[in-house]
C-alpha cells in the first residue's frame, strides 16, 4: 500500500476529527503525518499516522500533564473495557482506519475529552501494572562484590 501525500493524509485526519471541532477543539498544528487539536479547557488530542508501524491512531491528554497522555489502546482498556480497534494500515487504507481511529475517540473518549484528570490517573496505574509484570513487584539490587 502507497502512503498518501502530507496534504492528503492531514486532509483525510481533519475529516475524520471533525466531530472534535463540534466540541470546541481547534486544529492547532500539522506535521508530517500528523493534526494536532486543543482545546480552551487544556485538553488536546494529537492525530497521527506511523507509517513505520503501519498504524493509524491518537493520543489524548492534558496540555498540564502531556507525558499522561493517553494512547488509544489504553483508552479502549480504560473507558471501554476491551482493547482498542485494529487500526493497522492492511488492507482498508488509510481514510477507513482514520474513520475507525476518529470513532473509538468519539465513542470512548468522554471523561478524557472532558479533562477528567481521574481516567489519566487510572492510565498511570494500567500502565504500573504493565511494567510490574516485566521487572517484577519489587526491583532487585543487583548483586556487589566484596573487596
Amino acid at each position: 500500500m502507497t502512503s498518501p501525500g502530507r496534504e492528503d493524509f492531514i486532509a483525510v485526519l481533519k475529516e475524520a476529527f471533525e466531530f472534535l471541532e463540534r466540541r470546541g477543539f481547534r486544529s492547532t498544528a500539522e506535521g508530517d503525518a500528523m493534526v494536532l487539536y486543543e482545546s480552551v479547557d487544556g485538553v488536546f488530542v494529537r492525530a497521527f499516522c506511523d507509517a513505520r508501524e503501519m498504524h493509524v491512531g491518537f493520543r489524548v491528554g492534558l496540555a498540564s500533564r502531556p507525558k499522561d497522555a493517553l494512547t488509544d489502546a489504553e483508552l479502549g482498556l480504560l473507558d471501554g473495557g476491551g482493547g482498542s480497534l485494529e487500526t493497522r494500515l492492511q488492507d482498508e487504507g488509510v481514510r477507513a482506519l482514520a474513520i475507525a481511529a476518529a470513532h473509538e475517540l468519539e465513542t470512548l473518549g468522554d471523561r478524557a475529552l472532558a479533562g477528567d484528570q481521574t481516567i489519566f490517573d487510572e492510565a498511570m496505574l494500567l500502565r504500573r501494572e504493565h511494567t510490574r509484570g516485566y521487572v517484577g513487584d519489587d526491583p532487585v539490587d543487583p548483586p556487589r562484590s566484596r573487596s
